[in-house]
């Protein structure tokens, strides 16, 4: 049984996922086709399947394995305990490796409860990510690449989509800050933005957000028009 009503979820409120259907994108929009998308566009939800590749690609990104100090980095040394007292109360010690992955571990509690009722029980974190990701399934999230042709030509050039910090260094120096900076720093250093290159020197993540008129702005900034016509 979950636990609806623990404190930790108090914060959590229910909230539609996916696309606002009282800020449809206009037809002037272009965007990438997919099956389904007149739900899509329509602002339905749709229950889409996540790819054995998708789940392979995290796995070579980051190992399903961790160590109590691993733990400690990404999660502060009062939670790294409480997770892995948690998990080893209800015999499940052998699926804290799962928590590597960043998404897994901001979950943690909400892992947990799923690995407790799951049929069959995940015998390995292999198995539990790939569980636990499919019972979550999809969100779609938006970012606005380019809104003129000099800004799309920058991203051809590059071929490349990567983060503002890349900009500066390469891809190896910003998961080096993701690894020894940990998660819980990262992700208090973008909430923090003004904190940012104090706390991490440059930025590791992508901006994605819930609705496009939000990644629309952002891209504006980058444009080469400098006032309105």
């Amino acid at each position: 049984e979950f636990h609806s009503r623990a404190p930790w979820m108090m914060a959590r409120l229910p909230a539609q996922e996916g696309v606002d259907p009282d800020f449809p994108i206009p037809a002037s929009i272009a965007v990438k086709a997919q099956k389904g998308d007149a739900k899509f566009l329509s602002g339905s939800v749709q229950q889409q399947e996540i790819s054995e590749e998708e789940f392979a690609w995290m796995e070579a990104r980051r190992e399903l394995s961790v160590t109590s100090e691993r733990l400690a980095l990404d999660y502060g040394h009062d939670e790294a305990r409480r997770m892995e007292e948690a998990f080893a109360e209800h015999g499940l010690s052998h699926l804290l490796g799962t928590l590597n992955w960043p998404g897994v571990g901001t979950r943690w509690r909400d892992f947990l409860d799923w690995s407790r009722v799951a049929v069959p029980p995940p015998e390995t974190p292999s198995s539990a990510l790939r569980g636990f990701g499919r019972f979550l399934g999809c969100v779609t999230t938006y970012r606005a690449l380019a809104i003129d042709e000099v800004a799309l030509s920058r991203i051809l050039d590059a071929d490349c989509i990567f983060p503002s910090g890349q900009l500066r260094v390469g891809s190896e120096a910003l998961e080096d800050v993701v690894n020894t900076k940990g998660v819980r720093t990262v992700c208090v250093a973008r909430l923090f933005i003004a904190h940012l290159q104090r706390l991490l020197g440059v930025d590791p993540s992508i901006s994605l957000h819930d609705d496009w008129q939000t990644t629309s702005l952002i891209a504006s900034g980058y444009a080469h028009y400098r006032k309105l016509d």
